[in-house]
């Protein structure tokens, strides 16, 4: 390698874990090149295409994207989008990358979009959310932010940890250039463990994997735009957020919630915990009622106080129970976030979108609340506290 760019540092191979011998680097220069600059002698010979992207990388990160590019269109040249697999997705999205940081903006959607075409989401998501986001970034630069947001969206539901593309997002919703599109999303909050999304007609979102968008609701705002939510529902979900944190997560339900929206939540219900405490103890050793704590005596008193407090489950990793909820704390957050026509309902009370995704097992221990995303007017709310 030229002395311009400097001594190579050892680096993470694109192809696997080991550190790359910067040694072996500079030995392909050599064997590759000699005196000669990249991109003069044609297709890059298949065994050392691990080599050639690495050096291509090394390139890159010594500031000489040019001399990066050249070696990119070498690689690309010695491999097809028929021969698939790690090389070419790597060798593509290197090239794309680096047309773009070149300004070359339609070479860069091209490849791109051939990313976004031949990639499995599921077995190449970091290649196909990467596409998403640097191609959203292509359409950001040409002014067309519709199809930007667009892309960040998609890129969020495969990815949704992808913290650029979240950032990107929302400063593209708060400059109101997110697009606004009829509400067609109906949102399961933490419904991965008991997983029912009715044939594809639910979105689940979950701190699990599996969920549809994965996050965690307590530090991370939902990847969707304002008023792009039909429906929300929540079956106990809510008690496992920190209390402190539950005004922002409300107020974040009722920004993506389209106006006129309906929400159904259910939470365990203190009124009933005391009830079966003072008259109906053999109720709390009832199946799937809250899960004791580990090392407590089994009381009446450590049944109950499950209901408010449980440790984090060792094999999941779902978190405790941190809160216990009655008629009028849930409605008081719902006030407070916008809602109307709050009211207290049971299992079989709900509204008809709702219909089939309560379980019953949980009758004995729930609250069960739905309430409107309000537009301005007066706010009505019905039920017993």
């Amino acid at each position: 390698m030229s002395d311009e760019a400097g001594p190579i540092a050892p680096h993470r191979s694109p192809f696997g874990d080991a550190l790359v011998d910067p040694r072996a680097v500079a030995d392909f220069h050599a064997r590759r090149y000699g005196t000669r600059a990249p991109g003069s002698d044609g297709p890059v010979p298949v065994e050392l295409v691990p080599y050639a992207v690495s050096y291509a990388a090394a390139l890159r990160s010594h500031g000489q994207a040019p001399a990066a590019l050249d070696v990119a269109a070498d690689i690309l040249a010695a491999l097809s989008p028929a021969d698939g697999g790690e090389p070419w997705l790597t060798a593509t999205y290197l090239h794309a990358s680096l047309c773009r940081q070149l300004g070359r903006l339609d070479a860069a959607l091209a490849g791109f979009d051939q990313i976004i075409a031949l990639a499995d989401p599921r077995t190449d998501a970091t290649h196909h959310a990467g596409a998403l986001f640097h191609s959203a970034m292509v359409f950001k630069a040409r002014g067309d932010w519709r199809e930007a947001a667009h892309r960040l969206r998609a890129c969020l539901v495969g990815e949704p940890a992808h913290g650029a593309a979240r950032r990107e997002y929302a400063a593209l919703a708060a400059a109101d250039r997110a697009p606004v599109t009829p509400a067609a999303l109906n949102l399961d909050i933490g419904g991965q463990n008991n997983r029912d999304d009715q044939g594809g007609k639910w979105t689940v979102v979950d701190l699990h994997a599996g969920a549809d968008i994965r996050l965690d609701l307590e530090r991370d705002p939902l990847p969707l735009g304002a008023g792009s939510v039909a429906n929300i529902y929540s079956s106990h979900c809510l008690e496992h957020l920190e209390p402190n944190r539950l005004r922002a997560v409300f107020t974040e339900l009722s920004r993506v919630l389209a106006p006129h929206g309906r929400i159904r939540v259910v939470v365990p219900s203190f009124r009933k915990g005391v009830v079966y405490y003072f008259f109906c103890p053999w109720l709390l050793r009832r199946p799937l009622m809250p899960r004791l704590n580990s090392n407590t005596p089994v009381t009446r008193m450590s049944r109950l106080s499950s209901w408010f407090y449980t440790e984090t489950s060792v094999p999941d990793g779902t978190p405790g129970h941190k809160s216990t909820w009655d008629f009028a704390l849930m409605r008081t957050y719902l006030q407070e976030a916008g809602f109307v026509r709050i009211r207290r309902t049971g299992l079989h009370g709900c509204s008809p979108v709702f219909r089939g995704k309560d379980h019953p097992g949980y009758r004995a221990f729930s609250l069960y609340v739905e309430a409107e995303k309000g537009s301005g007017e007066r706010r009505r709310e019905t039920g017993p506290a």
